[in-house]
Protein backbone atom coordinates (compact mmCIF):
# COMPACT_ATOMS: atom_id res chain seq x y z
CA UNK A 1 0.00 0.00 0.00
CA UNK A 2 3.10 2.64 -0.59
CA UNK A 3 3.88 2.18 3.49
CA UNK A 4 6.94 1.21 4.81
CA UNK A 5 7.56 -0.74 7.99
CA UNK A 6 9.86 -0.30 10.58
CA UNK A 7 10.42 -2.02 13.48
CA UNK A 8 11.47 -0.66 16.99
CA UNK A 9 11.65 -3.18 19.97
CA UNK A 10 13.84 -3.17 23.13
CA UNK A 11 14.97 -6.89 22.78
CA UNK A 12 17.88 -8.26 22.07
CA UNK A 13 19.25 -7.40 18.20
CA UNK A 14 19.03 -11.06 16.85
CA UNK A 15 15.57 -11.44 17.58
CA UNK A 16 14.15 -8.41 15.18
CA UNK A 17 16.27 -9.33 12.84
CA UNK A 18 14.98 -12.85 11.97
CA UNK A 19 11.63 -11.61 12.86
CA UNK A 20 12.14 -8.61 10.32
CA UNK A 21 13.45 -11.40 7.29
CA UNK A 22 11.02 -13.73 8.10
CA UNK A 23 8.49 -11.17 7.55
CA UNK A 24 9.94 -9.32 4.55
CA UNK A 25 10.73 -5.90 6.44
CA UNK A 26 14.16 -6.46 5.49
CA UNK A 27 15.88 -8.74 2.73
CA UNK A 28 17.54 -11.76 3.39
CA UNK A 29 21.20 -10.45 3.25
CA UNK A 30 20.08 -7.49 5.01
CA UNK A 31 21.91 -7.10 8.59
CA UNK A 32 21.42 -3.88 9.94
CA UNK A 33 19.97 -3.67 13.06
CA UNK A 34 20.29 -0.13 14.90
CA UNK A 35 20.62 -0.52 18.68
CA UNK A 36 20.05 2.14 21.01
CA UNK A 37 23.89 2.61 21.64
CA UNK A 38 24.23 3.63 18.61
CA UNK A 39 21.28 5.93 18.52
CA UNK A 40 22.71 7.73 22.32
CA UNK A 41 25.52 10.25 20.34
CA UNK A 42 22.14 10.85 17.89
CA UNK A 43 19.72 12.55 20.52
CA UNK A 44 20.57 15.82 19.82
CA UNK A 45 19.53 14.97 16.24
CA UNK A 46 21.61 18.05 14.78
CA UNK A 47 23.37 16.24 12.12
CA UNK A 48 21.65 15.55 8.58
CA UNK A 49 23.64 12.71 8.27
CA UNK A 50 23.11 10.75 10.97
CA UNK A 51 19.04 11.64 10.10
CA UNK A 52 19.70 9.86 7.52
CA UNK A 53 21.43 7.32 8.96
CA UNK A 54 18.22 6.66 10.88
CA UNK A 55 16.18 6.97 8.22
CA UNK A 56 17.91 4.54 5.75
CA UNK A 57 17.19 1.92 8.62
CA UNK A 58 14.37 -0.64 9.22
CA UNK A 59 14.96 -2.94 12.46
CA UNK A 60 16.06 -1.00 15.55
CA UNK A 61 16.61 -2.86 19.07
CA UNK A 62 17.34 -2.30 22.34
CA UNK A 63 15.50 1.28 21.67
CA UNK A 64 15.06 3.34 25.53
CA UNK A 65 11.47 5.62 24.78
CA UNK A 66 13.55 8.64 24.46
CA UNK A 67 14.71 7.29 21.31
CA UNK A 68 11.36 6.27 20.06
CA UNK A 69 10.15 9.79 20.69
CA UNK A 70 13.62 11.02 18.52
CA UNK A 71 12.89 8.70 15.80
CA UNK A 72 9.57 9.42 15.28
CA UNK A 73 10.30 13.54 15.33
CA UNK A 74 12.70 12.63 12.88
CA UNK A 75 10.52 10.89 10.53
CA UNK A 76 7.73 13.53 10.86
CA UNK A 77 10.40 16.58 10.11
CA UNK A 78 10.77 14.77 6.65
CA UNK A 79 7.16 15.40 5.54
CA UNK A 80 6.06 11.47 6.49
CA UNK A 81 2.94 10.98 8.24
CA UNK A 82 3.90 8.58 11.25
CA UNK A 83 1.78 5.58 12.93
CA UNK A 84 3.46 4.28 15.83
CA UNK A 85 2.25 1.28 17.83
CA UNK A 86 2.66 0.66 21.11
CA UNK A 87 1.43 -1.57 24.66
CA UNK A 88 3.39 -0.40 27.06
CA UNK A 89 3.94 2.59 30.04
CA UNK A 90 7.33 4.08 27.90
CA UNK A 91 5.25 4.12 24.25
CA UNK A 92 3.19 6.89 25.32
CA UNK A 93 5.22 9.44 24.33
CA UNK A 94 5.49 8.23 21.20
CA UNK A 95 2.28 7.25 20.59
CA UNK A 96 1.37 10.73 21.27
CA UNK A 97 3.63 12.23 19.26
CA UNK A 98 2.64 10.39 16.33
CA UNK A 99 0.61 11.57 13.51
CA UNK A 100 -1.89 8.24 14.27
CA UNK A 101 -1.17 6.37 17.70
CA UNK A 102 -2.04 2.49 18.05
CA UNK A 103 -2.32 1.38 21.09
CA UNK A 104 -3.00 -2.72 22.06
CA UNK A 105 -6.38 -3.20 23.02
CA UNK A 106 -5.67 -6.74 24.66
CA UNK A 107 -2.29 -6.23 26.25
CA UNK A 108 -2.16 -2.73 26.19
CA UNK A 109 -2.13 -0.28 29.14
CA UNK A 110 -4.30 1.79 30.38
CA UNK A 111 -1.67 5.02 29.83
CA UNK A 112 -0.79 3.64 26.21
CA UNK A 113 -4.63 3.26 25.24
CA UNK A 114 -5.10 6.86 26.87
CA UNK A 115 -2.34 8.41 24.48
CA UNK A 116 -3.30 6.61 21.45
CA UNK A 117 -5.85 7.55 18.65
CA UNK A 118 -7.04 4.10 17.40
CA UNK A 119 -7.24 1.05 19.47
CA UNK A 120 -7.02 -2.39 18.13
CA UNK A 121 -8.78 -4.71 20.23
CA UNK A 122 -7.82 -7.90 18.58
CA UNK A 123 -3.82 -6.95 18.97
CA UNK A 124 -2.93 -7.84 15.51
CA UNK A 125 -1.20 -5.65 13.14
CA UNK A 126 -3.33 -7.11 9.96
CA UNK A 127 -6.01 -5.16 11.57
CA UNK A 128 -4.12 -2.29 10.62
CA UNK A 129 -3.88 -2.68 7.14
CA UNK A 130 -7.76 -3.62 6.80
CA UNK A 131 -8.15 -0.27 8.59
CA UNK A 132 -6.40 1.38 5.86
CA UNK A 133 -8.09 -0.47 3.20
CA UNK A 134 -11.68 0.27 4.53
CA UNK A 135 -10.16 4.00 5.27
CA UNK A 136 -9.44 4.30 1.72
CA UNK A 137 -12.58 2.87 -0.27
CA UNK A 138 -14.21 5.25 2.34
CA UNK A 139 -12.66 8.17 1.00
CA UNK A 140 -12.80 6.98 -2.60
CA UNK A 141 -16.75 6.34 -1.91
CA UNK A 142 -16.99 10.16 -0.61
CA UNK A 143 -15.28 11.52 -3.64
CA UNK A 144 -17.47 9.65 -5.58
CA UNK A 145 -20.71 10.54 -4.05
CA UNK A 146 -19.90 14.15 -3.81
CA UNK A 147 -18.97 14.70 -7.72
CA UNK A 148 -22.35 12.42 -8.58
CA UNK A 149 -24.26 15.25 -6.25
CA UNK A 150 -22.57 18.20 -7.75
CA UNK A 151 -22.27 16.99 -11.05
CA UNK A 152 -26.50 15.83 -11.17
CA UNK A 153 -27.43 19.39 -9.00
CA UNK A 154 -25.50 21.52 -11.28
CA UNK A 155 -27.23 20.00 -14.40
CA UNK A 156 -30.58 20.53 -12.84
CA UNK A 157 -29.67 24.58 -12.19
CA UNK A 158 -28.79 24.88 -15.90
CA UNK A 159 -31.55 23.37 -17.15
CA UNK A 160 -34.02 25.52 -15.13
CA UNK A 161 -31.80 28.25 -15.93
CA UNK A 162 -31.35 27.78 -19.95
CA UNK A 163 -35.27 27.71 -20.04
CA UNK A 164 -35.79 30.53 -17.98
CA UNK A 165 -33.50 32.72 -19.97
CA UNK A 166 -33.54 31.15 -23.59
CA UNK A 167 -37.62 31.49 -23.04
CA UNK A 168 -37.90 27.83 -23.87
CA UNK A 169 -41.39 26.30 -24.30
CA UNK A 170 -40.70 24.33 -21.50
CA UNK A 171 -40.36 24.87 -17.58
CA UNK A 172 -39.85 22.29 -14.57
CA UNK A 173 -43.08 22.30 -12.49
CA UNK A 174 -42.06 22.08 -8.47
CA UNK A 175 -43.02 18.23 -8.29
CA UNK A 176 -40.77 17.72 -10.78
CA UNK A 177 -38.02 19.07 -9.33
CA UNK A 178 -38.94 17.50 -5.73
CA UNK A 179 -39.05 13.78 -8.14
CA UNK A 180 -35.51 14.52 -8.95
CA UNK A 181 -33.57 15.33 -5.79
CA UNK A 182 -35.60 12.24 -3.98
CA UNK A 183 -35.44 9.46 -6.54
CA UNK A 184 -32.77 10.00 -9.33
CA UNK A 185 -30.33 11.88 -6.98
CA UNK A 186 -30.62 10.14 -3.80
CA UNK A 187 -30.44 6.08 -4.66
CA UNK A 188 -27.75 6.20 -6.91
CA UNK A 189 -26.06 7.89 -4.76
CA UNK A 190 -26.27 5.78 -1.65
CA UNK A 191 -25.23 2.81 -4.36
CA UNK A 192 -21.77 5.00 -4.44
CA UNK A 193 -21.80 5.30 -0.94
CA UNK A 194 -22.02 1.85 -0.13
CA UNK A 195 -19.46 0.49 -3.06
CA UNK A 196 -17.05 -2.01 -2.11
CA UNK A 197 -14.12 0.12 -3.69
CA UNK A 198 -11.45 -0.63 -6.49
CA UNK A 199 -9.99 -4.02 -6.19
CA UNK A 200 -6.63 -2.90 -6.47
CA UNK A 201 -6.90 0.38 -4.08
CA UNK A 202 -3.84 -1.33 -1.93
CA UNK A 203 -1.83 -0.72 -4.66
CA UNK A 204 -2.08 2.64 -4.78
CA UNK A 205 0.45 5.21 -2.55
CA UNK A 206 -1.18 6.96 0.10
CA UNK A 207 -2.14 10.27 -0.97
CA UNK A 208 -0.87 13.40 0.82
CA UNK A 209 -3.13 14.67 3.51
CA UNK A 210 -3.18 18.39 2.20
CA UNK A 211 -4.90 16.88 -1.02
CA UNK A 212 -8.92 18.22 -0.95
CA UNK A 213 -12.02 15.53 -2.00
CA UNK A 214 -12.18 17.70 -5.44
CA UNK A 215 -9.28 19.03 -6.76
CA UNK A 216 -8.89 20.98 -10.31
CA UNK A 217 -9.24 18.02 -12.31
CA UNK A 218 -11.95 16.80 -10.17
CA UNK A 219 -14.01 19.63 -10.57
CA UNK A 220 -13.30 20.07 -14.15
CA UNK A 221 -14.97 16.68 -14.87
CA UNK A 222 -17.70 17.75 -12.30
CA UNK A 223 -18.75 20.63 -14.71
CA UNK A 224 -18.48 18.33 -17.79
CA UNK A 225 -20.51 15.55 -16.74
CA UNK A 226 -23.17 18.53 -15.34
CA UNK A 227 -23.20 20.08 -19.11
CA UNK A 228 -23.77 16.72 -20.67
CA UNK A 229 -26.29 15.87 -18.26
CA UNK A 230 -27.90 19.57 -18.74
CA UNK A 231 -27.42 19.19 -22.75
CA UNK A 232 -29.12 16.19 -23.30
CA UNK A 233 -31.85 16.79 -20.94
CA UNK A 234 -32.56 19.61 -22.85
CA UNK A 235 -31.77 17.71 -26.37
CA UNK A 236 -34.66 15.37 -25.28
CA UNK A 237 -36.87 17.67 -24.65
CA UNK A 238 -36.56 19.71 -28.25
CA UNK A 239 -36.83 15.86 -29.53
CA UNK A 240 -39.72 15.17 -28.63
CA UNK A 241 -41.20 18.75 -29.27
CA UNK A 242 -40.02 18.74 -32.95
CA UNK A 243 -41.47 15.26 -33.12
CA UNK A 244 -44.81 16.73 -31.57
CA UNK A 245 -45.22 19.51 -34.36
CA UNK A 246 -44.49 17.35 -36.87
CA UNK A 247 -47.43 15.19 -35.60
CA UNK A 248 -49.67 18.00 -35.28
CA UNK A 249 -49.24 19.49 -39.09
CA UNK A 250 -49.03 15.30 -40.14
CA UNK A 251 -52.41 15.15 -42.80
CA UNK A 252 -54.41 12.48 -42.01
CA UNK A 253 -56.32 13.41 -45.35
CA UNK A 254 -53.63 11.57 -47.06
CA UNK A 255 -54.42 8.44 -44.65
CA UNK A 256 -58.29 7.98 -46.24
CA UNK A 257 -57.40 8.36 -49.80
CA UNK A 258 -55.29 5.34 -49.09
Amino acid sequence: AGIDVIMITGDHPATPKNIARTLGIIGPDDDRVMTGKEMEGHGQLSSGQERSAWLGCKVFARVSPGQKLDLVSVLQEQKNIVGMTGDGVNDAPALKKADIGIAMGLRGTQVSQEAASMILKDDSFTSIVTAVKQGRIIFENIRKFVIFLLSCNLSELMVIASASLLDLHFQLFPLQILFINLVPDVLPALALGMSEGNPGIMLHKPRNIHEPILYRKRWKATFFYAVVIAATSIGAVLFSHATVHQTENWNPGLCNNI
